[in-house]
């Protein structure tokens, strides 16, 4: 596996003989009289990182599931993991797969472990509002209403309360 340097021979060797960046990177000098190879290479760096696209990735598992990408721009290809940040350059797709691999089999399934603490938090969630009686719930929406946080509440039973909260947001509407 080939991983390279930004600055190796061989990317910038590519760059200049299989793209047309050195071309577009002379085109906009406009007029500008001292230039040097790093500017070139972060132009081409820079265009390579921004317009890469994502054509292969693997599923790597920290305290949640993230992605490691292959990207690749004119025939040069990196690896990112978003919360790892970037790997290495390549000028064969194969080689940066095995990289995003590599990369993958050190973050395995076993780091990832969905707790079932969120089914008990959602199961007590669920339990408190069964709990809580129609009286309760009717203050608690007046209450969301009032504050802005609920726009339009229809509940099944079609309550007195409802029809005067929307007759009310009706005639608040009418006034605005």
């Amino acid at each position: 596996m080939s991983q390279l340097e930004f600055d190796s021979d061989q990317v910038i060797g590519h760059l200049i003989n299989n793209t047309d960046f050195l071309k577009t990177f002379v085109s906009g000098l406009d007029g500008m009289m001292s230039v040097e190879s790093q500017d070139f290479l972060g132009y081409c760096e820079d265009e390579i990182l921004t317009d890469a696209t994502k054509i292969h990735y693997e599923v790597a598992y920290g305290s949640y599931p993230f992605h490691i990408s292959v990207m690749e721009h004119k025939g040069v290809f990196f690896v990112n993991g978003l919360e790892l940040g970037d790997f290495g350059y390549f000028l064969k797709k194969e080689h940066a797969v095995i990289k995003a691999s590599q990369l993958a089999a050190e973050w395995p399934i076993e780091n990832y472990q969905d707790d079932d603490e969120d089914e008990d938090i959602e199961e007590r969630l669920n339990d408190s509002v069964d709990n809580i009686s129609e009286e309760q719930m009717e203050a608690i929406s007046e209450t969301m209403l009032g504050r802005g946080l609920v726009r339009c509440c229809v509940p099944e039973d079609n309550s007195e309360f409802t029809r005067h909260r929307l007759e009310k947001q009706k005639q608040q509407k009418g006034k605005v």
